[in-house]
């Protein structure tokens, strides 16, 4: 099964413990739940998670001097609306973590804390003064663990602050490489290790590192000569990683080379050869691929561990023809296991351009890729996390 604490994980996160999905969180790539899997139907005065919807962090436009915004995705009234809509300038993620949102903003070095059912702000840190003018710069991504939630900072630290409470506090950074983004944690022989991708976008040097959490924790590194740019990472139970290679761009400013690697001790292989986003869930790797610089349609893979659809295989978008995805920005897996949700987010498009200020929205397909709902978001959609609630069996099936 692929792991890595999104809202999710342990080494084998089973339906059982998705009740208990707070006790994990993470960003970019979510995992637990089937694409499209009909195994986990209950019947009766069964309990199960219902997905409520989704909340999309929107980047914003620097050049627009549009602020980045959060907005909810209400599945059950099929509306959205946006709850925050002032974030500072390039926020970058946002987690789940027992009921709070955690945003973080790259351009103005915060972290903000917000109500996950009301979307009141109860909080914001500055990270410069938490954990120092330099080390402190530009969180990224998250995921989260026992009251921990762990960022990437541009200044190459992973900073540790405890959640237990509504104001987090700083109490650990750890030196992992140049340019962290993507992280993803998991459990090998019952300790928890966390994945992060040095992306080397600046400095160069790109490397995958491996964090052994604890009261002092230790970090190892892992590189390759194929990966260029790191940018997003899955696991499956701390043997096998999964990261997604930004590539490189030519002389004529076209994106190259970007891909999924499977990544096993120090050996790594290109499993899908044409990615440009990733998401991933249960036994799936699902992806997009518009590489910067080109023009025509997305095209979509789907990677499955176990074998199914023959393991690599296209996926197919169908019936949005009133709102096609031109532009993809993001893309994820509900990863309940009860729902059968893909959410594509998507710029508009301006003669085969993508438009960074207006128009942006966020497609909703089944698992089998058909088109359910478009939602109208901000400017540039970039991360997504679910919201959930229990409910019998029996009254989901009759609504």
């Amino acid at each position: 099964d692929l792991h890595s604490f999104p809202t999710r994980r342990s080494s084998d996160l089973s339906l059982k413990n998705f009740l208990s999905i707070a006790f994990m969180a993470m960003s970019s790539v979510l995992l637990t739940g089937c694409l499209g899997s009909d195994d986990n139907k209950s019947s009766g005065d069964t309990e199960i998670i219902v997905t409520k919807g989704a909340v999309v962090l929107c980047g914003g436009s620097v050049m627009d001097g549009v602020h980045s915004s959060l907005y909810y995705l209400d599945f059950e009234a099929g509306t959205s609306r946006v709850v925050n809509s002032d974030l500072g300038t390039l926020a970058n993620d946002v987690i789940e973590f027992n009921n709070k949102l955690y945003v973080t903003g790259s351009g103005s070095n915060t972290i903000f804390v917000l109500n996950a059912d009301n979307f009141q702000l109860l909080d914001q840190i500055d990270t410069e003064e938490e954990m120092g003018e330099i080390d402190g710069i530009g969180p990224r991504c998250m995921a989260a663990y026992d009251n921990k939630l762990y960022v990437t900072m541009s200044s190459g630290f992973v900073g540790i602050f405890d959640v237990s409470s509504t104001t987090p506090v700083f109490v650990n950074k750890v030196k992992v490489g140049n340019e962290p983004e993507g992280l993803c944690l998991d459990m090998k022989d019952n300790v928890p290790l966390l994945y992060v991708c040095c992306s080397g976008s600046i400095n160069g040097q790109p490397t995958i590192a491996t964090v052994t959490l604890g009261s002092t924790p230790s970090v190892s590194s892992f590189s390759n000569a194929a990966i260029r740019q790191p940018m997003e990472v899955a696991s499956a139970g701390g043997e096998l990683i999964f990261v997604r290679d930004e590539g490189y761009l030519d002389d004529t400013q076209v994106q190259k080379e970007a891909g999924i690697y499977a990544i096993a001790g120090n050996s790594a292989v290109k499993l899908i050869p044409d990615a440009t986003g990733m998401a991933a869930a249960g036994y799936d790797i699902l992806t997009y691929n518009k590489p910067f610089g080109t023009t025509g349609n997305p095209t979509y893979s789907l990677y499955n561990l176990n074998n199914a659809y023959g393991g690599y295989t296209g996926f197919t978008l169908s019936g949005d023809t009133s709102s096609p995805v031109l532009h993809p920005s993001l893309i994820s897996i509900d990863p309940n296991p009860y729902a059968s949700i893909v959410l594509v987010g998507s710029l508009a498009d301006a003669g085969g351009s993508p438009v960074y200020s207006g128009g942006s929205f966020v497609n909703r397909y089944q698992g089998n890729g058909t088109f359910a709902k478009t939602y109208p978001v901000g400017d540039n959609p970039i991360a997504v996390t679910y919201l959930y609630k229990t409910a019998k069996y029996s009254e989901v099936v009759k609504q």
